[in-house]
């Protein structure tokens, strides 16, 4: 891709377009290929992706969604939470993903310096905060976690299903909102990720 300018508009926000390459494709992304990024939000995979290392986006540190393009053969999102295909894998839960939720679910409170305040125990909203936004469901179909796949995820409660086998290396490193691990059993498909669904 190649960034042209706009050099009559004063403001960076808006003063660029980024002009696509077609004829340089994308197939993997390699081993710390965003490591230690604190500015991109949101990651789009496209079709052509047929490679990603389990590191690739260790400590993103403002990544909020992944997003993939509906005809990748390999790998698939689920509200912006990265799997491979078939849903036996998580790979990565986005490090900064509770931002995104809170702005989805009406949770975004700010102080007077213009920082985001996070709810916390014993205020008005946390427990349906907590369920909304702290909870996370991985669906039925995950028979494993990924090395680095939930890493610094800001969460609280952790649903696992009865099918899960294995938790790979640094699965969970640094998760320390994680209060509670629950594993659960299912007679039908669960693909929702929110609270509601277990």
């Amino acid at each position: 891709s190649e960034i042209k300018y706009n050099e009559d508009d004063p403001d960076p926000t808006t003063n660029f377009e980024i002009v696509k390459d077609e004829s340089k494709v994308i197939t993997s992304i390699r081993e710390y290929a965003f490591n230690c990024d604190e500015k991109v939000q949101v990651i789009n995979i496209g079709a052509s992706v047929t490679e990603i290392d389990a590191a690739s986006f260790y400590s993103c540190w403002a990544l909020q969604r992944i997003e993939v393009d509906e005809n990748n053969p390999n790998y698939c999102d689920i509200d912006g939470v990265l799997y491979n295909k078939d849903k036996t894998e998580i790979i990565c839960y986005p490090v900064d993903r509770d931002a995104y939720l809170c702005e989805k679910y009406g949770f975004s409170q700010y102080n007077e310096n213009g920082d985001w305040d996070k709810l916390e125990p014993g205020e008005e909203g946390y427990e349906e905060y907590r369920q909304k936004v702290l909870t996370y469901v991985l669906p039925s179909t995950v028979t494993k976690l990924g090395a680095f796949s939930m890493n610094y995820a800001y969460i609280a409660d952790l649903y696992i299903p009865e099918g899960v086998t294995r938790i790979e290396t640094l699965a969970l490193f640094k998760a320390t909102k994680l209060e509670n691990i629950f594993s659960y059993r299912t007679d039908s498909a669960i693909l929702d990720t929110s609270y509601e669904s277990v």
